[in-house]
């Protein structure tokens, strides 16, 4: 009943009936922590001049992820997709621990290696070139996101939303290229 309500984006009604499920049934299906991380991103937006709330929803979204995290398992091979849109959603939220949103990422790519979804390349980047251009990553540490992410692009020539992606890396390595790519360089 209550994924009736999520899906019809009436989350005010829902979120009763979803926290009842929490408390007695959390691991009882993937949707709840999917629909969980849904509506504290609604509450976001709704909230957003509340930066206590907001700070608190950040908070319950990453507990949600890790708790969900727990719940994988070898054989589904689902880790590294909840790792990517883990690390996804916290860029997409600004979370403020920016180095927890870093390893996030770290950990999908070494979940997924060259499987590593597409679009994971260029949310990657602009994290790393973010974190760079603020003096919050060495360029060494940044080179390396780079290779990491050419080599993925690089093992999956056949798939063109690779390539597609890699123009944004591009993009968001652009500015910072000649000083980060040139070994030696300042």
């Amino acid at each position: 009943m209550y994924r009736d309500l999520v899906e019809k984006e009436n989350y005010d009604e829902a979120f009763p009936m979803w926290e009842k499920l929490m408390e007695n049934s959390p691991a009882g299906h993937v949707y709840h922590y999917i629909d969980g991380v849904t509506m504290y991103k609604a509450f976001i937006e709704r909230d957003a001049d509340d930066e206590e709330k907001v700070a608190e929803y950040k908070t319950t979204i990453v507990d949600l992820f890790e708790q969900r995290i727990t719940c994988t398992n070898a054989e589904r091979k689902d880790k590294g997709i909840v790792l990517e849109t883990m690390a996804y959603t916290l860029s997409e939220i600004g979370y403020e621990d920016i180095d927890k949103t870093l390893a996030t990422y770290e950990a999908a790519i070494k979940e997924n290696g060259n499987k590593t979804s597409p679009y994971i390349l260029a949310y990657f980047a602009d994290h790393a070139i973010f974190m760079y251009g603020n003096n919050l990553m060495p360029k060494d540490k940044v080179r390396e996101i780079y290779m990491t992410l050419e080599a993925i692009k690089d093992a999956n020539t056949d798939n063109k939303a690779y390539a597609d992606n890699w123009k944004y890396v591009e993009d968001y390595y652009g500015p910072y290229v000649d000083g980060i790519l040139i070994v030696g360089s300042l």
